[in-house]
């Protein structure tokens, strides 16, 4: 077992062969060795296939399985995976790198994405083979909090300060959560190795992350609450994106410099007046759901408070839509924090919902302060569901680097049969000389 990053090695005989496993800074690598006549020479493996001519690096990342072509004859090793040691398999240790061995053999590695697509995220992470994994129930809340403070990147990290050094102390959860070693770990070994372009569906790599990609959107969808009648979009980075990309697919985005001059012939046509979008926002909006609706076509009024609380006066909310159904508007929306990023107050959404509703309009939530403390179910089809959901993942522990999220009825898509907000790879279907045949990105309606 690997205890510190000091190189320890294990030689394993098969077949007048011998095999290294190697602990570098923390990562397990593998070599092999043979012999040829009185000489013996080394062969590092690399991402797939050994080569000498590569034989003074080691690579960096554990491969899920590796093909080393000597004399004539394939052998296939699955490597980089672990089981717990016997000794450890009552605890959660804070580094399992240290409570793991390392298990070499020729039985095959299947590490397809839908197979455990509906798994509870934290089991498939810390534990994705087929070996016994910890009964993660029998431990109690304290002690699966301690451990996920444990698998913190940077929670001991010390830095200068006019007083000496102090250990830093993050407290800006709200902006962004942190990344999270066993996440981190488990790209590193699993994913990054088979990364390829999710569009390439003729090589293994693109057809490995296309079915991870679908997976990671139906498994989204399944925790949002989402049906049928839903399309989940990743996109960009977090409600920023998300929220831009609803504006796009409603057609209200246009560019800065043509804006007002597109207002201004709407203005000079009543139809084209009563068919502009009315958005509603709240009184302490997210920026990304407040400058960006006054930056695109549509109508933007604020609903206030109530002085109460703080919180978003309804009796104000009705009347205002009651005045714009009785003026002829027939696009409204109603776009409101879940949370607010500066009070911290929860909005009470399935509230809103129902009015929104009931007086014909369409309910969009931006949940980038509320999606790490509040459960979201979508559940688009019921008086009280959203039309529409936007989510910052790198807000939550473990998420940085994620895309933002998108969630919204396809109903909503006002482009039709008019190319994607979008054009470019994995948009069109085919391409000429002369035109293009576009489609939705097929993603978007798994």
């Amino acid at each position: 077992m690997f205890v510190n990053e000091e190189e320890r090695v294990t030689y394993l005989n098969r077949n007048e062969r011998k095999m290294e496993v190697v602990s570098w800074c923390g990562l397990p690598l593998l070599r092999t060795k043979r012999n040829y006549g009185s000489s013996t020479k080394k062969m590092h493996v690399g991402c797939w296939r050994a080569s000498i001519h590569h034989s003074s690096a080691l690579h960096p990342l554990p491969q899920l399985a590796v093909e080393a072509q000597i004399e004539h004859s394939t052998i296939k090793d699955a490597v980089g995976c672990f089981r717990p040691s016997a000794d450890h398999s009552s605890a959660l240790h804070p580094h399992p790198q240290v409570a793991l061995e390392p298990r070499i053999d020729n039985s095959p590695v299947n590490y397809a994405p839908d197979a455990e697509a509906n798994e509870d995220t934290l089991s498939s992470l810390l534990h994705h083979s087929d070996d016994s994994v910890f009964p993660i129930q029998k431990f109690s809340e304290k002690q699966k909090l301690a451990w996920l403070q444990s698998q913190m990147i940077g929670d001991h990290r010390e830095f200068k300060t006019p007083f000496g050094m102090r250990r830093l102390l993050y407290a800006d959860h709200t902006a962004s959560g942190r990344c999270l070693h066993f996440i981190e770990r488990f790209l590193q070994e699993h994913v990054l190795p088979l990364y390829g372009n999710t569009h390439t569906e003729d090589s293994y790599v693109g057809s490995f992350m296309g079915k991870m990609t679908l997976s990671a959107h139906r498994y989204l969808k399944n925790v949002l609450g989402a049906s049928e009648n839903d399309v989940l979009i990743m996109c960009g980075s977090g409600c920023t994106a998300a929220i831009k990309r609803l504006q796009e697919v409603m057609g209200v985005a246009v560019p800065s410099p043509i804006r007002q001059e597109l207002l201004d012939n709407i203005a000079r046509s009543p139809s084209a007046e009563r068919e502009r979008w009315i958005v509603f926002v709240g009184p302490y909006e997210h920026h990304s759901n407040l400058l960006s609706w006054r930056q695109s076509l549509v109508e933007v009024k604020e609903i206030s408070s109530t002085g109460k609380g703080g919180y978003i006066d309804m009796e104000r909310l009705e009347e205002e839509l009651r005045l714009a159904r009785a003026s002829g508007r027939k696009n409204i929306l109603g776009a409101f924090s879940a949370c607010s990023n500066v009070t911290g107050l929860y909005t009470d959404t399935r509230a809103i919902a129902r009015l929104l509703h009931r007086h014909g309009a369409l309910a969009f939530f931006d949940f980038a302060a509320g999606a790490p403390h509040i459960e979201i179910d979508m559940r688009s089809d019921k008086e009280d569901g959203y039309d529409a959901i936007a989510v910052s993942p790198h807000k939550l522990i473990g998420g940085p680097g994620a895309p933002g999220i998108l969630l919204m009825k396809k109903s909503l898509y006002k482009l039709g049969k008019q190319p994607p907000s979008t054009c470019g790879g994995g948009t069109v279907a085919y391409v000429n000389g002369f035109d293009e045949e576009v489609t939705l990105q097929r993603s978007y309606f798994k």
